[in-house]
């Protein structure tokens, strides 16, 4: 998000369009512009959801993204920093990506009991 967040600025800064897409325009490409509106304006993700929908009525992130977009907030537009040239994650990122990892290992071991041509259970 942090890159994204720095080519929008920097493309912006020297006077450039930016066209923020995917597929459908409605969840990936919407965080994005989300993320990038939060962090500019100081936004958390109900007020940049509010101020994007005013000019884009199908901004419609998915579970996942929003809850990135809530610990994108939280960490304050940033996921680590450099401390003693050390790259440190902060606390509710880390976290997030325990949580999302265990949530990650369900799903695998799931899929691993399930035969991927019939669908049925091994």
């Amino acid at each position: 998000m942090k890159d994204a967040c720095d080519m929008i600025d920097k493309s912006l800064q020297e006077g450039r369009g930016v066209l923020v897409h995917c597929g459908l325009g409605i969840s990936r490409s919407g965080t994005i512009v989300l993320g990038y509106v939060m962090r500019e304006k100081n936004l958390n993700r109900e007020q940049a959801l509010l101020f994007v929908r005013a000019k884009r009525s199908r901004v419609y992130p998915n579970t996942g993204f929003w809850e990135q977009l809530g610990i994108w907030h939280e960490c304050h537009y940033a996921v680590s920093e450099f401390i003693g040239g050390v790259n440190s994650e902060f606390d509710g990122y880390r976290e997030w990506k325990i949580k999302a990892g265990v949530e990650m290992s369900k799903r695998v071991l799931i899929l691993n009991d399930v035969d991927v041509q019939s669908g049925e259970k091994i």
